[in-house]
């Protein structure tokens, strides 16, 4: 089955592209798939990805216009899905500012 994968902004610049397009086997779930979307590429799998293999905390997901964050391990996909990664939107907190600070500033982004 072929799924597309949108990356959006500033995703985009994190990972260097806007979507991609990936090839899975029947049954294969959500995470597998931006997995395979990203695995060869080391700054856009380490924007995506923590060292335990789990999604970042600042992503959320989105399958077919549906959120799909919490369930993003188990949800399994079918052929012709849109699934969306983008950044929630920070502030209100102090930690999630300083992590969306850190990450913009990892990426060459922060004063854009």
């Amino acid at each position: 089955m072929k799924v597309k994968i949108q990356f959006i902004s500033p995703l985009q610049s994190m990972v260097g592209k806007s979507e991609e397009m990936v090839a899975l086997p029947g049954g294969a779930t959500a995470i597998e798939a931006i997995r395979a979307a990203t695995i060869g590429e080391k700054t856009a799998y380490e924007s995506i990805f923590n060292n335990d293999g789990t999604l970042k905390q600042y992503l959320v997901v989105m399958r077919n216009s549906l959120n799909i964050t919490m369930r993003v391990q188990d949800e399994p996909l079918k052929d012709g899905d849109l699934l969306q990664l983008l950044p929630t939107a920070s502030g209100g907190g102090p930690k999630g500012v300083a992590e969306h600070k850190v990450i913009r500033k990892a990426h060459g982004l922060l004063g854009q």
